[in-house]
Formats: C-alpha cells, sequence, structure tokens
C-alpha cells in the first residue's frame, strides 16, 4: 500500500475534544522494538522535536513539542500528540488556546499487511481528535517502543487540509509515553446502557487464513442490516458479543440477504470494511434459523480494502462451519 493517507487532526478541536478520543490509526514496519511494548508512564515535559518540521500554509510553526499514549481501543495503537507548546503527560488534555492552533495527532498502529508481515502502520483522516474513519494503512518506515518513548519518521508530503489551511509535517520525532487511555466498555446495540457480554461461539471451528497467516475465530455474531431481509456474519479473532462494533485485531464480515453476498475486512490490524462481492472460488452457504445464522464457508477469495487498481490485495481464506446468534439493534 503506498498511496499517502496519513491522518493529521487540527488543532482547533483538540483542546475542546481532546478528552473523547475516538481516533484511530494504523499501526507500520517496526525500525526496532516490539509491537506489543508495554507502555511506561513518563510525566516529564515533551521536548522540542527538533527534527520534526510541521508548517500551516507555507508559514513554519516553530518548536513542536509532542507526547505519545497507547490507545488500547484500537489495539495496539499509539496516540501521539504534538504541540506549538511544552506540554506533559499531566497537561495534553488541557491545551492552552495558543497550542490548540498549533496541535495535531498522528496515530501510528499495529497491523496486517497485505503480504502477511506484522507491521507499524499510520494512516486515517479526521476532522478533529474526536472523530475518526478507517483509511489505509501505510507502513512506517521507522517506529520503535520502548519502555518510556515512541520514536519514528513521517516523510515529506504528509499533509492535513484544513479550513486554518494545508498542514504539512515531516521528519524524526521522539515521544515520551504517557499512562495508557482508559478502555471503553462496548455497549449492546439494543441498550446502549448495558455493555455487551461477548457471546458463546457455537459450532466450528472456522479456519481463516489472511495472506499466508493462519488465525482463529474465537466470535460470531449476526446483525440485521438497514434494509429488509437484508443482514451479516461478523467473524472475530477475538470473542465478541451483540454490539454495533466489533473490537478485535480481524473481523470478517460477511453480507448477505442479497443475491450475491458480499466480503469485507476490518478491525485494528486491517484498515478496510468495504464490502465487495464475494468470488465464486469462496463458497457461501447462509440459513435463517430460530438460533441465528448457520453459516458454512468454503474456498478463498482476493479482497482489496478500498477497490485501488494496482493494490496488493489480501488472499483470504475461509473454511469450516458455526451459527452465529441474531443480535437485536436499535437501528
Amino acid at each position: 500500500m503506498k498511496r499517502l493517507v496519513l491522518i493529521i487532526a487540527t488543532a482547533g478541536a483538540l483542546a475542546s475534544v481532546a478528552c473523547k478520543k475516538k481516533t484511530e490509526a494504523g499501526g507500520g514496519a517496526a525500525a526496532s522494538g516490539s509491537a506489543s511494548a508495554a507502555p511506561a508512564t513518563a510525566t516529564g515535559d515533551a521536548g522540542a522535536q527538533k527534527d520534526l518540521k510541521a508548517a500551516r500554509g507555507g508559514q513554519a510553526l516553530g518548536a513542536v513539542y509532542a507526547v505519545a499514549r497507547l490507545d488500547p481501543n484500537y489495539g495496539k495503537t499509539y496516540a501521539i500528540v504534538f504541540a506549538g507548546e511544552p506540554i506533559t503527560c499531566a497537561t495534553v488534555d488541557q491545551l492552552s488556546e495558543k497550542a490548540a492552533e498549533q496541535a495535531f495527532e498522528v496515530r501510528v498502529r499495529e497491523a496486517l499487511a497485505p503480504d502477511g508481515s506484522i507491521t507499524w502502520a499510520y494512516g486515517q483522516v479526521a476532522a478533529n481528535l474526536g472523530a475518526t474513519v478507517p483509511a489505509n494503512l501505510e507502513k512506517m518506515t521507522a517506529f520503535e517502543v520502548t519502555a518510556d518513548r515512541v520514536s519514528g519518521t513521517l516523510p515529506a508530503g504528509v499533509a492535513h487540509e484544513s479550513a486554518n489551511g494545508k498542514l504539512e509535517v515531516a521528519g524524526a520525532f521522539s515521544a515520551p509515553l504517557c499512562p495508557a487511555l482508559p478502555l471503553r466498555p462496548e455497549r449492546d446495540a439494543k441498550d446502549r446502557h448495558k455493555e455487551a457480554a461477548p457471546v458463546p461461539l457455537t459450532g466450528g471451528p472456522v479456519e481463516l487464513v489472511i495472506s499466508g497467516k493462519r488465525l482463529e475465530i474465537k466470535g460470531a455474531t449476526a446483525m440485521p442490516g438497514m434494509e429488509e431481509g437484508r443482514y451479516e456474519v461478523r467473524l472475530s479473532t477475538e470473542p465478541h458479543g451483540c454490539s454495533m462494533g466489533v473490537r478485535s485485531d480481524v473481523v470478517v464480515t460477511i453480507g448477505l440477504g442479497r443475491e450475491t453476498p458480499t466480503l469485507a475486512l476490518g478491525g485494528t490490524w486491517i484498515s478496510g470494511d468495504m464490502g465487495a462481492d464475494v468470488e465464486p472460488s469462496l463458497e457461501v452457504k447462509a440459513k435463517r434459523t430460530d438460533a441465528g445464522v448457520e453459516l458454512t464457508l468454503a474456498g478463498a477469495m482476493d479482497y482489496n480494502v478500498d477497490g485501488r487498481p494496482g493494490a496488493q490485495p489480501y488472499k483470504v481464506e475461509l473454511k469450516g462451519s458455526l451459527t452465529a446468534p441474531m443480535c437485536e439493534a436499535d437501528l
């Protein structure tokens, strides 16, 4: 995946929504250090990022400071906040108005590349720190997580268009690692006041192989669609419940109720969620019952996360049967 789509969240919204923290971004190629490195609890000032250059509308922003936090709501995702004045782990959510005018956030996350390797990547487009959508993951040419810091390099050409002008950043950074952001409970799709408890897997096993990487399906639920007669089955590599979203490294969504089923890959490891018609090489049999959806899968197909011509696809292999209980949802 070679197209650059980094997300830099503009700073005007930084001060007002920093506590919401719903942004997601990609993990990329580990220069050194492990994708599973545990965050420490740095509390000191963030030193000036001498090798990172930032400009808005062609005008240099001056000194830039940074701190980083693990966001476990999106797997191994590191949210790195850059600001135009010194910040600490204690003050990152109370940026001054001046700092907010020159602040932005970059997210780097552990990801599964189309060749089957685990890497660090970044990328996504957000209008502010409280809103995010999946986007193409771009490998980091350099990224390292140690006990108390994250370090990496952003290539030239990383930019975000906003009403305040085009923001551009490039160069190396090294930020102290603060305590992790809190893990939010997954809410029930029918009753948002209730937490979605994991649903036990019925049947199986279902084998999932993505680009040669073998994974185990540990969760399966069905969800009604927005159109009458449409529904989908969510298969995940972690147990999940009847929530609108599924928190898992990999989520395979099979869209049903139309002449040709669809398949989409998502989750914290893959930035996709775009449905593609299931190819004849992958057999999908589904039957609605009182217990839910009886699903049988056999075969393989290529899946392109966004349909870009020439992009390297993921090869998806599925084999096995299970029953996915139908969830109730407040649509």
